[in-house]
């Protein structure tokens, strides 16, 4: 599972979505919002660089914006795709 990145991410996004289910008071607000648009960035960017799959990211680039419209990382993500074909 160390080299499948999506599966990775999409097991770290699970956890979490799980534990705030079950614990509402904890790691609301921003800090929520921060969190899985960081998970939603990471996997979009395993994504595109491994798996060559430009709209897998994408998608994952919206959803991170969608917790938080203002997440310059998933932004800069979005930028770099568009810009240039090498990973970073």
């Amino acid at each position: 599972m160390s080299k499948n990145y999506r599966k990775r991410y999409e097991s770290g996004i699970r956890i979490m979505q799980c534990f705030l289910e079950r614990n509402p008071g904890v790691g609301g607000g921003l800090g929520r919002t921060l969190r899985m648009g960081t998970h939603h960035t990471g996997r979009g960017n395993s994504t595109l660089w491994h798996e060559k799959d430009r709209v897998a990211a994408f998608r994952d680039y919206l959803r991170a914006l969608s917790f938080r419209p203002a997440y310059w990382p998933a932004w800069r993500s979005m930028l770099r795709a568009l810009l240039t074909r090498r990973a970073p």
